[in-house]
């Protein structure tokens, strides 16, 4: 727990200029029996934000490829990196406007694990900790803040610092048919499965608690939540070796350099003076 210490967080906002209160409190969520409490109010590395120096690693294929979970940080650093902005203009991930959880730091990146699988059987056995919230849009910032061991969210693979972003809920739904004219005479029952989905990311904690203990409704026995979780970018050992014939005298021409991995190699280089 982060007792009174304060999170400073920026959020970029085209429409409001009321200022986000950091706030730190947690609370458990152990649906479906929770109320309301009267508050008024892919998994691969993902790619780097847009105009930034790296490229989207490529899914490696082989017995070689990357435990991107090793690359994953602690609870209070996470909470230290989280952040909310905006897009000045629609790009393929996101719409202008619309407020997304993102990282500080350009050593680290946010990336997205689609639709875990959590019972609600016994409660979801995880904490929630708002860092940010207080506006009338209910914008803000929550995350994780602690799961229960051998509880659903980690059997689910939710880890603390994580944030959720959206909950889909499947339902089965029985309608009565009869074909149509003409064709092989037939009425009965036919079973088909519907979603509903609500969006949770950069939102404060009366908005995330909702979408996990009122929106799924108390008949669901599984949500399934797309989780943000900041990891650190993997770095990679490049050695550079330069012609002799260029190298001033006792120039070393063998350097070692540390790269991230999915770092354009070309910009990379440069900016480094190479």
């Amino acid at each position: 727990m982060r007792g009174t210490t304060s999170i400073c967080v920026a959020l970029l906002a085209a429409t409001t200029t009321t200022e986000l209160v950091s706030l730190v409190e947690s609370f458990s969520i152990d649906p479906p029996s929770i109320s309301n409490r009267g508050f008024s109010s892919r998994s691969a590395l993902a790619a780097a934000p847009a105009g930034s120096d790296f490229e989207r690693p490529r899914a490696a294929k082989d017995r070689l490829a990357v435990d991107a979970n090793s690359y994953n940080i602690p609870l209070e650093e996470a909470a230290d990196l989280w952040t909310c902005n905006v897009q000045e203009s629609n790009n393929a991930d996101r719409l202008a406007g619309v407020p997304y959880v993102d990282s500080k730091s350009k050593d680290h990146f946010v990336d997205d694990l689609a639709s875990l699988e959590v019972s609600r059987s016994g409660g979801l056995g995880m904490e929630l900790l708002e860092l940010a919230g207080g506006r009338d849009d209910g914008i803000g910032i929550t995350i994780v803040s602690g799961v229960t061991e051998g509880g659903n969210a980690e059997k689910a693979g939710i880890l603390p610092g994580d944030s959720i972003a959206r909950v889909t809920v499947y339902e089965r739904d029985e309608t009565t048919t009869t074909t149509s004219p003409g064709s092989s005479s037939f009425s009965g029952l036919v079973e088909e499965t519907k979603s509903r989905t609500r969006d949770c990311e950069a939102r404060d904690f009366d908005g995330t608690i909702d979408a996990l203990a009122n929106f799924p409704g108390e008949n669901a026995a599984t949500v399934y939540l797309d989780v943000k979780r900041i990891r650190r970018w993997p770095k990679v050992a490049v050695t550079v070796e330069y012609p002799a014939s260029q190298c001033a005298e006792g120039f070393d021409p063998v350097q070692e350099l540390e790269l991230f991995a999915g770092e354009n190699l070309q910009r990379a280089l440069l900016n480094r003076g190479i």
